[in-house]
């Protein structure tokens, strides 16, 4: 599929003599409507505004918008690491996408086409705004600005590192006022890294794309490396044409990022949905929820990954006895350290927190004795993995441990 027939598709390919005004009625619709509008404004400043209307049952990667809708300020907190998201409604959320003339984001760098997904006049509204002349760059920032304004967040992919400081620069250049500083940001590329890249290693947007929502290979996108040079082609010849697969590579980064927001939002969800995650991928949300002090749902992903054949090892059982025990589930925690000891697990945990409980609530100093000196002998087996001050202290608090043990083993011989 070409890049015309990909635009074709998405909607977003259609000459302005053929688009039918917007009927000002229109915005009042209920957010359940199904609309399909598509403005191309040129604008005499040298900017174009190209925008489409999803309705909100449109499905992208399997995944329908207004499931975005659905989103609980909790969850944008978790996966932002910022509780201020707590207040945020989904509904004013601004999905960014930008594309640029180079990577490097330094002062000659113009950030060309300014894709935006907004949910708007009943849908999903992408407005893409095109600098036609990089002379009327502020002209496109001022109408980015406005398509902003009244936003709670902004959502993104490496927006934090390169998209927003860009945006930033350019709007300080052309010293303009109304625009919005320090905006509540979430870029999802953190937390897709931390629940994805366990099993994926790389987490690009496209590899995302493929390996997580399921989407086909863009085995016709222009390569990010190409776009500038297709600008700069569209600058010198003015054939529209040339910024067709641009446009097309926006828009869908921009679903993209929508469906990637709603799938991580259900992997931290309250109850999480661990059946749509590979079980490597549920370790890692519990990582992320138990950073989060969510531990009884943090506690939830482990098991379901557990719960997978072959995939339990010492190293999970230890990290669900450490949630047992912070859940006040004493007892279950006891049985797998219990069990770990007794396969002789190659970790200090299990030895150490039977050791605490024998002698401070069983006060069977004996097998506390024992138990220590189980830890004090792995502890050479895994020193490699612990930095050198760390090595010390745990042996000192070993010995420690080991020397009052003792003391109170005598004291009962007297």
């Amino acid at each position: 599929m070409d890049a015309r027939e990909r635009l074709l598709r998405l909607g977003y390919l259609k000459q302005a003599s053929s688009i039918a005004p917007t009927d000002p009625s229109a915005r009042h619709e209920p957010r359940g409507a199904t609309v399909e509008r598509d403005q191309v404004r040129s604008r005499p400043d040298g900017v174009t505004v190209q925008s489409r209307v999803h309705p909100l049952d449109h499905i992208h990667a399997a995944i329908t918008l207004s499931d975005a809708l659905a989103h609980r300020g909790e969850q944008l907190a978790i996966l932002s690491g910022d509780e201020r998201f707590r207040r945020v409604d989904p509904a004013r959320l601004a999905i960014l996408d930008c594309e640029t003339t180079g990577l490097s984001g330094g002062t000659g760098t113009l950030a060309f086409l300014l894709g935006v997904g907004t949910f708007a006049e009943g849908g999903f509204r992408i407005d893409q705004i095109v600098v036609d002349d990089p002379a009327e760059e502020r002209a496109a920032l001022q109408q980015f600005a406005a398509i902003l304004k009244g936003k709670d967040a902004i959502v993104s992919f490496n927006g934090k590192t390169f998209d927003w400081p860009l945006l930033e620069m350019r709007f300080l250049y052309h010293r303009l006022d109304d625009w919005p500083r320090a905006p509540l940001h979430c870029d999802l590329l953190f937390p897709a890294r931390r629940i994805f890249r366990r099993r994926l290693g790389g987490c690009a947007l496209q590899r995302l794309e493929s390996a997580v929502l399921g989407l086909a290979d863009r085995d016709d996108d222009i390569p990010g490396w190409a776009i500038p040079g297709r600008y700069f082609q569209y600058l010198r010849s003015r054939d529209r044409s040339a910024l067709e697969p641009i446009l097309a590579h926006n828009a869908q980064d921009i679903l993209t990022l929508t469906a990637l927001l709603v799938r991580l939002g259900r992997a931290v969800g309250n109850p999480p949905a661990p059946d749509e995650h590979d079980p490597c991928d549920l370790v890692s949300v519990a990582g992320v929820l138990e950073d989060a002090g969510h531990t009884d749902r943090a506690l939830f992903c482990l098991e379901r990954a557990r719960a997978h054949p072959g995939f339990d090892d010492d190293g999970l059982r230890a990290r669900a006895a450490l949630l047992y025990r912070r859940l006040d589930r004493r007892d279950r925690a006891v049985a797998i350290w219990e069990s770990l000891a007794e396969a002789g697990a190659l970790s200090l945990e299990p030895y150490v927190e039977l050791a605490k409980r024998a002698e401070h609530r069983l006060r069977d100093y004996a097998l506390a004795s024992d138990l220590t000196q189980r830890a004090l002998g792995v502890l050479p087996r895994i020193a490699a993995h612990l930095p050198a001050f760390e090595r010390q202290r745990v042996r000192e608090g070993l010995e420690h441990r080991l020397e009052r043990v003792h003391r109170r083993i005598a004291r009962r011989t007297l």
